[in-house]
């Protein structure tokens, strides 16, 4: 398994013995998951084992949960969602779930926050306008444009833009490229490059095993609410039998 070089720091986010229920009818048994800052991991797995139920328990959405849940300090199950936005944690949801009838303009601005956060807990930038345009000069020739009329790649950056602009310390992509063109694609990986290389602490899901080898710093992969394996890049491409067992449809 992986050890980092700060990994004697408490995490920026760690999951232990994570359990979910949607009223009587458990659906995570035993998640668990670690993040220092700065460090990207992805949350792999095939559809209905849990990926997304892991999410929306770290953002407060489930009806319960049970287990230790943490961010940052912040013990995140005593916690309700709005409380749990302001620590930090900027989502990117699967579908995007951008509002159609509001321009890109308003929709980035819809979510700003000024954040005021100690420095011994981020160094990270107050995201504005500016900065999301730099990431994404895409955005800017469509300032005025309503989101409906975006092109799926063009709401995509938009919901990752909207994310940013809570300047978040983590930042959760649920399905970062599901449903887009190759070339569109290809440009929110980029993205995604530079948000690493600007220290962004990142969860990502996604089905392009490849290209989170390559992006991201470790791996956790969830069967039936349970995680069953974590590791590096390297241990995952060097036993070819988890793709098999675990990611394969």
């Amino acid at each position: 398994m992986n050890t980092l070089p700060n990994a004697s720091r408490i995490p920026l986010l760690e999951i232990s013995n994570l359990k979910a229920y949607y009223g009587n009818t458990q659906v995570l048994y035993n998640v668990n998951l670690s993040l220092q800052q700065g460090e990207i991991v992805s949350l792999m797995g095939r559809n209905g084992m849990g990926k997304s139920t892991t999410i929306r328990s770290i953002l407060g959405l489930m009806p319960h949960c049970e287990g230790e849940l943490f961010f940052n300090g912040n013990d995140l199950l005593k916690l309700q969602p709005n409380k749990i936005a302001r620590l930090g944690i900027g989502w990117v949801p699967e579908g995007r779930r951008i509002t159609p009838n509001l321009t890109v303009r308003e929709n980035l601005l819809a979510t700003q926050f000024n954040v005021t956060r100690d420095a011994a807990n981020t160094n990270l930038s107050q995201w504005d306008l500016e900065s999301v345009f730099n990431l994404f000069p895409r955005l800017r020739s469509r300032l005025e444009n309503m989101g409906g009329q975006l092109s799926g790649g063009e709401q995509q950056m938009l919901a990752i833009g909207r994310a940013l602009m809570t300047s978040p310390q983590l930042l959760i992509l649920d399905e970062a490229t599901e449903g887009l063109a190759p070339i569109m694609r290809q440009e929110i990986w980029q993205c995604l490059w530079q948000l690493k290389k600007q220290g962004m602490s990142i969860v990502i899901v996604d089905k392009n095993i490849n290209v989170l080898c390559k992006l991201a710093d470790r791996h956790f992969i969830i069967e039936k609410g349970c995680t069953v394996w974590n590791g590096t890049s390297s241990e995952l491409s060097e036993n070819p039998s988890l793709k098999s067992k675990f990611l394969s449809v």
